[in-house]
């Protein structure tokens, strides 16, 4: 059971980053998506443009992990050197607009949270233990299945 009420130093839980919308671009067209004859007539659909070189939130060290993050995955998320996000889910530019800088938002957190190596241990013997008997029954059930007369 975890302790709720164990309070958490502020070095194991960092502040969470939000890129400010006066950082970003929207561009907007025609959606695909639902919103029937609205569809032909508004530009629901929006690319936001984030470039994070520069950015005032990030510093140095956290925009070249960012960059080399999208750069070594061959993300098509990064484009000439800026992040573009699509957002089409919704039927109003507004909530398409709030829906990329979050999608952005999540990328960024996401990229620059430390990923914690995972520490290597031996399982218990009687893990092992377990095993073999179970190993040495499921052996003993197929011998007893075997033909065992001669045809000769």
């Amino acid at each position: 059971m975890r302790h709720q009420n164990r309070p958490t130093s502020p070095r194991t839980t960092p502040a969470p980053l939000s890129i400010p919308e006066s950082e970003v671009t929207f561009a907007t067209a025609r959606s695909g998506g639902p919103g029937g004859q609205n569809v032909n007539k508004v530009s629901t659909k929006v690319h936001l443009h984030f470039n994070p070189w520069t950015s005032r939130t990030l510093d140095s060290d956290q925009k070249r992990t960012i960059f080399r993050a999208l750069s070594d995955a061959n993300d098509k998320r990064l484009v000439d050197g800026e992040i573009v996000i699509t957002s089409q889910e919704h039927r109003s530019q507004l909530a398409n607009k709030a829906a990329a800088l979050e999608k952005l938002n999540v990328l960024v957190r996401d990229i620059l949270t430390p990923k914690v190596e995972r520490i290597a241990t031996e399982p218990p013997e009687s893990v092992d233990v377990k095993r073999r008997i179970d190993k040495r029954a499921r052996s003993e059930r197929k011998e007893l299945r075997r033909n065992r007369f001669d045809n000769d």
